[in-house]
């Protein structure tokens, strides 16, 4: 077995941000890290490379407001 920075069910965010995912397998093969997580209530998953990974810890999902125009009278 593979030494990995990361274990099944871990945390984890992009480290050039994003959303929280969680880990949910290695492949060995060379694909990187499978990871899932939520945009809205759809499930989407990806392999990533492990190196652009970093735990995510408690840290909350980022916030994404929308600003409105404001039509001046």
């Amino acid at each position: 077995m593979a030494d990995h920075k990361f274990k099944n069910g871990d945390p984890v965010r992009l480290k050039s941000g994003g959303p929280k995912m969680t880990v949910v397998k290695y492949d060995d093969m060379g694909l990187g890290v499978y990871c899932r997580w939520f945009v809205g209530q759809e499930s989407k998953g990806d392999f990533f490379p492990e190196d652009s990974l970093e735990l995510a810890g408690d840290d909350p999902d980022p916030v994404i407001v929308s600003v409105g125009t404001h039509e001046a009278k």
